[in-house]
């Protein structure tokens, strides 16, 4: 490793930045290295979509052109206050509702609308050293998961505090847990998006 990189557990600890493309890039990583050689992850261009779009390349098409194409999406977060083990006074799965809904900035409130690509869409969350995560596709999160808005200050926009929330009891059979069952989870989800 050249002496201008540092090792992913101390840009994990010391990072400033949430959105480092060296975090990025060892997720990106991890799900090539779980799925077949067929499948790319790559940054999602459209700055407002998900993190990750996943891309099958279905065959050649000429002489040197592929049939490449878009079948699911990865939204990846990483919990800034979950470093290592489970913490024990964490009771809910919470994913934020502003990554599953569309939100109505002229009413300051969340519409009743998933985003776009939401249906082909699984979010994860890591924790800090990427050695756990939890995930769900999107749909699912939307269906089974309590809306919850945090804080009280009344002309508080919803947007940055407003969560999809599960117990964790009740989320024992719907959210896939560990890295292992989430990389597993994501090569099934996108395979079977593949075949539709």
């Amino acid at each position: 490793m050249s002496n201008n990189k540092k090792p992913l557990d101390k840009l994990l600890k010391d990072r400033g930045n949430p959105y480092e493309i060296e975090l990025e890039l060892a997720i990106r990583k991890m799900l090539e290295n779980n799925t077949d050689l067929d499948w790319e992850f790559r940054k999602n261009q459209d700055q407002y979509g998900y993190d990750l779009q996943a891309n099958h390349y279905l065959g050649i098409t000429g002489k040197s052109d592929w049939d490449i194409q878009e079948k699911a999406f990865i939204e990846v977060e990483v919990s800034e206050n979950w470093e290592n083990k489970w913490p024990d006074h964490w009771y809910n799965y919470s994913f934020l509702t502003r990554k599953i809904r569309k939100y109505d900035w002229d009413n300051n409130e969340f519409k009743d609308e998933l985003k776009d690509n939401a249906d082909k869409t699984i979010y994860i969350i890591f924790n800090k050293n990427l050695s756990d995560a939890f995930c769900q596709n999107i749909k699912t999160i939307d269906d089974k998961f309590n809306i919850i808005k945090q804080g009280n200050i009344k002309n508080e926009s919803s947007y940055n505090n407003t969560y999809h929330r599960l117990k964790t009891k009740e989320g024992k059979y719907i959210v896939h847990r560990g890295v292992d069952e989430c990389l597993s989870y994501i090569q099934k989800f996108i395979n079977e998006k593949s075949d539709k």
